[in-house]
């Protein structure tokens, strides 16, 4: 009598750089970055004539959208369909499900990073047919660093809910709805300035805020190149008439960590076993 036994190979788990290069190529497969690039590029070409007329360059005309609007909209392509309920993939590979989350967001920062860099250079190539290449040159180093730090804390505050939540839009529109109609509330009503000024701080305080550490450098740069030019005075967005580099450069290293540690504890929520199917005892 002949007994078989079967024998399963146990993969040693692999490290998080080589996690990260699988994710980054399977965010290139799904296509999702030329999808973006291509969705931003539409909006470049819109910004400019025929169907704006602004003394601008198109990349400057509406430079809210990419420091506000992209890098969240990019925080949920990244995860799109994929939600922790649709992530059982992640028991087939050699790595923890919080490597796993953690690779696919640094993935997506650095696809939206290499996007940015891309839309740069096809608005270089707008700007110099439209005859507006050398307000470029009038962007400090600075700014253009801001340019990319902005979209990727508004990347990485949408990815602490797609990692989490099943729903990121439903929570997205609920904070961002909810949230002033209780501010208004608070103050309006009830008359508590003094906590409506504790909770709205984290977002409008003129050193560290989150607005401030999206948008300040960019922002300070537009309103000089709108008077420079001869246009409008007056940005999209919240930021002081100068800053203090070094304050802002705290700024941003503090919500980035903010945000990538609160990533961090919320992909931490999956525990490392088995999950129990439906209907399971």
């Amino acid at each position: 009598m002949e007994t078989t036994v079967s024998r399963e190979t146990v993969h040693a788990p692999v490290g998080f750089g080589k996690a990260f290069v699988e994710q980054f190529r399977l965010l290139w497969m799904s296509r999702r970055p030329l999808l973006m690039l291509a969705a931003l590029l539409a909006a470049l070409a819109l910004a400019g004539e025929p169907w704006n007329d602004n003394p601008l360059a198109r990349l400057f005309t509406v430079w809210p959208v990419w420091l506000i609007l992209a890098g969240p909209f990019w925080g949920f392509a990244v995860w799109y369909n994929e939600g922790p309920g649709n992530r059982l993939y992640f028991w087939s590979h050699p790595v923890s499900r919080t490597g796993h989350s953690m690779a696919r967001v640094g993935a997506g920062a650095a696809w939206l990073l290499v996007v940015y860099a891309a839309m740069i250079v096809a608005a270089m190539l707008f700007a110099a047919f439209d005859g507006d290449l050398a307000q470029f040159g009038a962007v400090a180093f600075i700014s253009w660093l801001s340019f990319f730090t902005g979209a990727l804390i508004g990347y990485l505050a949408i990815s602490a809910l797609t990692v989490w939540s099943e729903y990121p839009i439903r929570w997205s529109l609920g904070l961002l709805f909810g949230f002033p109609i209780t501010v208004t509330l608070l103050d309006e009503w009830l008359e508590l300035e003094d906590l409506v000024r504790w909770l709205t701080r984290p977002l409008t305080d003129q050193s560290w805020g989150l607005g401030v550490a999206m948008v300040a450098p960019f922002a300070v740069a537009m309103d000089r190149l709108r008077t420079v030019i001869g246009g409008s005075t007056g940005g999209g967005g919240s930021a002081p008439e100068t800053i203090d580099l070094g304050t802002w450069w705290l700024a941003v290293s503090l919500w980035v960590l903010f945000w990538a540690a609160l990533v961090f504890l919320l992909a931490r929520r999956h525990p490392d076993t088995f999950p129990r199917w439906r209907g399971a005892a």
